[in-house]
């Protein structure tokens, strides 16, 4: 626990920097959407809405757990908030597994889970 203690500022960094990869999602929907899931982009104005704000907040979080990195007060409540949609993003990737099996999508469910058990530890630890 010592090790992710003393190299919090660098998970960090680099938690944030994947989360920061779905920005994507902002400026190509379609495109992230088709490349994250494997399935045909819904073409509708809602979908467009939905996977632009998910992408945006997403990369919010990214912004922020950076900044968590360098102001140890705020790391607290980032990273319970960060575990929370990382949470509920991979229960829902995971609770549907055999569809997205494969997929970047169930990847970064994976990698998010991590994240989470990082932040968690790091939390208790300290």
């Amino acid at each position: 626990m010592s090790v992710i203690v003393e190299n919090i500022f660098w998970i960090l960094i680099v938690c944030g920097t994947l989360n920061l990869s779905t920005i994507i999602f902002l400026f190509a929907p379609a495109a992230a959407f088709r490349a994250s899931f494997g399935e045909t982009w819904p073409n509708s104005p809602g979908a467009t809405i939905v996977a632009r704000t998910a992408g945006a907040m997403i990369a919010v979080v990214g912004v922020l757990l950076i900044l968590a990195a360098f102001e140890p007060q705020m790391r607290l409540w980032v990273l319970i908030f960060a575990s929370v949609g990382k949470l509920v993003f991979a229960g829902s990737i995971l609770g549907q597994a055999g569809r997205y099996r494969g997929t970047q999508a169930f990847s970064a469910a994976i990698v998010d889970l991590l994240m989470v058990a990082l932040f968690m530890t790091y939390l208790v630890a300290r």
